[in-house]
């Protein structure tokens, strides 16, 4: 019987991070639907920008998942620290935060705003205690300079500078 504290499987805590973000934003969205906020001239600023929410989610698990092919790494027992990781440690959770963020500012209700906040404290509290405390007993010290080289979600802007000036 493998015993669950060596390993966190492939999938990590997601499901227990996306299903309830998901369904937090289905729900507000099927409550609240859209705002006259959004139909009223704030949809000049509130498409464009949760477009380019959903764009970076899709295109960041994109490049995390399929090109970087981190399931491989995962796989093999490694610390995953280049690629999309050398700018957040978490970067498929971002990639979906970033994603319900967009929906979210799609539907241009006030009222949803808090939820993006709750996700990322959500998310923040889950990691720290779960998927980063394991990481942390695995790999020591390497991951300990890791994480105060890279942040969990948002990458800092002098590294996302620098990845997009070095490519």
């Amino acid at each position: 019987m493998k015993d669950w504290r060596n390993s966190l499987g492939l999938l990590g805590v997601g499901p227990f991070y996306v299903i309830p973000c998901l369904l937090a934003t289905l729900l507000g969205l099927r409550r609240y639907g859209r705002s006259p906020l959004s139909r009223r001239g704030g949809g000049l600023v509130l498409i464009p920008l949760g477009l380019v929410a959903i764009l970076a989610g899709l295109a960041l698990w994109l490049k995390t998942v399929i090109f970087q092919q981190v399931m491989v790494e995962i796989k093999a027992d490694r610390l995953v620290t280049e690629g999309t990781y050398a700018y957040c440690r978490h970067p498929i959770y971002a990639a979906f935060l970033f994603l319900l963020t967009g929906l979210l500012v799609l539907a241009g209700n006030p009222i949803l705003a808090p939820l993006p906040v709750f996700f990322w404290l959500y998310g923040t509290i889950l990691l720290k205690y779960t998927e980063e405390r394991w990481l942390a007993d695995r790999y020591g010290p390497a991951y300990a300079a890791y994480c105060r080289a890279v942040n969990r979600f948002i990458p800092r802007p002098r590294q996302l500078f620098r990845g997009l000036t070095n490519k």
